[in-house]
């Protein structure tokens, strides 16, 4: 609508990435969304629980909503990809419909999953890999008709430590940077 500042999520993230501050991007579900996300950014909430850019403009949280993400068609890289940050938050996401699986994290120490639903994703809904320790914390979050040759359809973590972690209230609370 017209409300919005960007047209792609990915374009709210690239304006995150310039500022110093913990920042939001707030994401419409009123449309869906034919991207894949790299996420490099620190302190970093990505909310999609908004009906319009206008009710993200008032913080209006709908009570489904649920912003709808496909990765690039015949894509075979996971839908979002978080190469580092230390605190990155996704919450009111549906990854849907794509090959190269759902999120992929590395060198990312903690990564909050909210509100999500991972679903007909190839490969892994999430995959996890590294020698560091990452923290996956969960609350809310489905996984459903996911597949993969290989194992952990839903989750799979190599290489690093992982937590699963149930959270019941938010861990911090960010500056406002309205996106798309």
């Amino acid at each position: 609508d017209n409300a919005c500042e960007y047209s792609t999520i990915q374009s709210g993230i690239n304006a995150a990435n310039n500022s110093q501050n913990p920042t939001e991007v707030r994401v419409a579900d009123n449309k869906i969304y034919d991207e894949n996300l790299f996420i490099s950014n620190d302190n970093i909430l990505i909310d999609g629980s908004f009906g319009s850019c206008s009710e993200a403009r008032l913080n209006i949280h709908g009570i489904f909503d649920s912003a709808k993400v496909n990765g690039f068609p015949g894509s075979n890289i996971a839908t979002i990809q978080v190469t580092t940050g230390l605190f990155v938050h996704i919450k009111g996401i549906k990854l849907q419909n794509n090959n190269g699986g759902g999120i992929y994290a590395a060198g990312t120490s903690v990564i909050t999953l909210e509100d999500m639903v991972f679903t007909q994703l190839g490969t892994h809904a999430l995959r996890t890999t590294g020698n560091g320790h990452i923290d996956v914390r969960i609350k809310n979050t489905q996984f459903l008709q996911n597949s993969t040759n290989f194992n952990g359809a839903a989750i799979n973590c190599s290489g690093s430590n992982l937590s699963l972690i149930h959270i019941s209230e938010p861990t911090r609370r960010t500056p406002i940077s309205y996106a798309v």
